[in-house]
């Protein structure tokens, strides 16, 4: 063999050489930080409307406005932005959904109802002193999959679309890579932090969440505790990692970043010599939950595909490798290949002028996930008559009118209009139009037809 090709051939093989080293490295779990995590949590709120009447006779008193809030954490490609959140339980339902209330000295009853689940998306977005949210300043979301109550304190959120600045984490691959000792780190949005805020709104930003850190206490089985005693039951991790109300739902990874648990739950004790403890749910549980609705994730140290990146690598240097010696050995002069043409631009479309560029899409009910173009004139109806509406909803859909309410363009504003439903057509978080009666839509915007089962979101063209 001639020098010259001794010395490239020698070259391409430390390459490759180097090439394998690197695979063989990342061969093992891939690694980040508990700071780099922070772009995988987002801010819940709950929204929900208490309607009071007297105990005694049942007298209609005032309709109370509120909000719990809690931790999520997104899931699907590591790094890629996502629609759909792990959080828990306890953070997407009520607590007591009826019953008795104690105010300023009087006992009154209760009806408490659910009237959205949201993603806030900056600090401004709710207002704890006036009740309201700013619906273009955070993302609706809908309920997928509730664990089962005082045994497994799972939920899983799907937002209307992908929440921009909020990426997917990779799961714990295997719970065995985690031992008592190792060091930990609750993600979350605590309600006590918005003490810091005096504009008395709920604090959602990536740099406002607060990291505390911990070593894993122990590991144990709370399969006798139930909610009455103060704890929840599951396979559980302990930790000396501090949390407080809010960050219920908000990821406890390792320290590389991955997800090992579920934040959930504090005891404590009117001892002042016993510490406080603090609990989270194995992430086995959240994978079980994304498993059953056939939603594909990540875990720490493989790819979207199951393969790690390590292997993937090692193959494609052995790949190179044969290339190369094939190449290196053969004597024959081959002819510079001709240049290929280079390929001329596709011509940019004209924007059709029949399109308005805002869509509704459905969050939920019978046309969950379907979206539907808003022309640039005229309206587009919806309801059960098919002979009259675009959006056609299944003849025997609670709720819903055959011609149930219009949604249109006209001098750049979207609108919405009921047309006399027998149900109601709802803005959410539940105002209902009167008859007749148009409002503007705003992206973002939520309104539903009869109840919130069958609901819809104003977006723009993707």
């Amino acid at each position: 063999m001639k020098l010259w090709k001794k010395r490239v051939l020698s070259g391409l093989l430390a390459g490759v050489m180097a090439l394998w080293m690197m695979g063989a490295a990342l061969a093992a779990p891939e690694t980040g930080s508990p700071s780099q995590a922070r772009s995988g949590v987002a801010r819940v709120v709950t929204l929900y409307e208490m309607d009071v009447y007297t105990e005694k006779g049942g007298d209609y008193v005032a309709t109370i406005q509120g909000a719990q809030q809690g931790s999520a954490f997104g899931v699907g490609t590591v790094g890629e932005e996502t629609d759909v959140f792990v959080t828990n339980r306890h953070v997407v339902t009520l607590e007591e959904e009826k019953g008795d209330l104690q105010l300023e000295g009087y006992t009154l009853y209760q009806e408490s109802t659910i009237t959205g689940y949201y993603i806030l998306l900056d600090n401004f977005a709710y207002n704890t002193e006036t009740f309201t949210l700013d619906t273009s300043r955070s993302i609706p979301c809908t309920v997928v999959y509730l664990g089962e109550k005082d045994d497994e304190d799972v939920a899983v959120l799907r937002a209307a679309e992908t929440v921009p600045g909020r990426t997917a984490l990779a799961l714990q691959a295997d719970e065995s890579t985690l031992e008592v000792g190792d060091g930990v780190t609750a993600l979350g949005f605590p309600a006590i932090s918005d003490s810091a805020t005096s504009e008395g709104y709920l604090l959602a930003t990536v740099d406002d969440m607060t990291l505390t850190n911990g070593v894993v206490s122990r590991f144990f089985d709370s399969v006798s505790a139930t909610a009455s005693d103060g704890l929840l039951s599951g396979r559980l991790i302990q930790s000396t990692a501090a949390i407080n109300g809010g960050n219920s739902g908000g990821p406890l990874v390792d320290e590389t970043g991955a997800v090992v648990g579920i934040n959930t739950y504090t005891v404590s004790s009117q001892d002042s010599s016993v510490t406080t403890a603090y609990y989270a749910l194995r992430i086995q549980y959240a994978k079980d939950a994304l498993d059953k609705l056939g939603i594909a994730y990540d875990v720490s140290g493989q790819t979207s595909g199951g393969l790690p990146m390590g292997v993937i690598l090692a193959v494609a240097a052995v790949v190179v490798l044969a290339v190369v010696v094939i190449i290196v050995v053969s004597r024959k002069k081959k002819a510079a290949p001709e240049p290929l043409p280079q390929p001329q631009p596709a011509p940019i479309p004209d924007p059709d002028p029949s399109d308005s560029g805002y869509r509704i899409q459905g969050v939920s009910g019978a046309l969950e996930g379907r979206r539907y173009r808003i022309p640039a004139s005229g309206s587009i109806l919806l309801g059960r008559d098919e002979s009259q509406c675009g959006v056609v909803f299944p003849s025997d859909t609670p709720g819903v009118s055959g011609r149930h309410c219009a949604v249109w363009f006209e001098n750049g504003t979207v609108y919405l209009k009921d047309l006399g439903s027998s149900h109601g057509t709802f803005l959410s978080p539940g105002s209902r139009l009167a008859a007749q009666q148009a409002v503007r839509l705003m992206p973002g915007n939520v309104f539903f037809l009869g109840s919130q089962e069958q609901s819809f979101v104003l977006t723009e063209r993707r």
